[in-house]
C-alpha cells in the first residue's frame, strides 16, 4: 500500500476532545494564551517563533489552533510567558498553582508601581526646593 502525497496535510476535526467536553483544547488553549499575551499581529508570530526557536509557520498554526507546540519548544514558551503557565496549569487541573502565578506578576506590578510613586515624591520634592532658592 503506498501513500497518497496528502497523508501529512490532512488533519482530523473530530477526536480532538471528549464529547460532551467543554473545556478547549490543547491547541486551542494555547492559541487563547498566545493572543493574549503577545497579540494577534504579525510581529508577535516572529517574536514567538525567536523565543520558542520555531519555524513561523509552526507558530502560525499555534496562534490559529490547529497543532499545539511540541514539549521543547512548550517549555521555552512557558518560561517567556505567565499566561501560557497558567493556561497550562489551568488545563492539568491545578487552577490553585495559577493564582501564585498571579500573584508573583501582581506583585511584580505593585513594586513598580511604588517605584513610579517614589520617583514621583523625589521629583516634587526636588522641584519645591527649587522654587525655595
Amino acid at each position: 500500500m503506498s501513500f497518497t502525497e496528502n497523508d501529512r496535510k490532512f488533519q482530523s476535526s473530530f477526536g480532538n476532545s471528549f464529547p460532551g467536553d467543554a473545556r478547549p483544547t490543547f491547541s486551542q488553549a494555547i492559541a487563547w494564551a498566545l493572543a493574549t499575551e503577545f497579540g494577534d499581529v504579525p510581529s508577535a508570530k516572529k517574536i514567538v517563533a525567536r523565543l520558542s526557536h520555531s519555524s513561523e509557520r509552526a507558530v502560525r498554526n499555534w496562534f490559529e489552533g490547529k497543532n499545539g507546540p511540541n514539549g521543547d519548544s512548550l517549555i521555552s514558551l512557558i518560561a517567556c510567558s505567565d499566561v501560557v503557565l497558567s493556561t497550562i496549569l489551568i488545563l492539568a487541573g491545578r487552577k490553585h498553582l495559577s493564582i501564585s502565578v498571579n500573584l508573583a506578576e501582581l506583585r511584580h506590578h505593585l513594586a513598580k508601581t511604588i517605584e513610579a510613586i517614589d520617583t514621583l515624591e523625589v521629583t516634587a520634592d526636588h522641584q519645591e526646593l527649587s522654587k525655595e532658592n
